[in-house]
C-alpha cells in the first residue's frame, strides 16, 4: 500500500502547509496501527513516504520555532 492509495494523494500532490501534512502523517499512523493488528508488512514505498512527510513537518516546525520563538530554535 501506498500513500496514494490510503489517502489518495501522493507526496507531491500535498500543499506545504503543516496542517495538510499532519492529517497525512495521522493517516499513516492510523494505517500503521491496523498493520500492527493484522500482522501485514509496511511497504518500503509506505516507508519511504511517510519518511518523507515527517522531514517536511520538521522543516515547517524548525522554521515557526526560528520565526517565532528564536530562543527555543537553534
Amino acid at each position: 500500500m501506498t500513500l496514494d492509495n490510503l489517502v489518495g494523494r501522493t507526496l507531491s500532490a500535498v500543499p506545504p502547509d503543516a496542517g495538510t501534512i499532519a492529517r497525512l502523517l495521522d493517516a499513516l499512523r492510523k494505517q500503521r496501527h491496523v498493520i500492527d493488528y493484522s500482522g501485514d508488512l509496511v511497504s518500503e514505498t509506505m516507508a519511504l513516504e511517510a519518511t518523507a512527510h515527517a522531514g517536511q513537518l520538521l522543516q515547517k516546525v524548525v522554521s515557526w520555532l526560528h520565526d517565532n520563538k528564536p530562543g527555543l530554535s537553534r
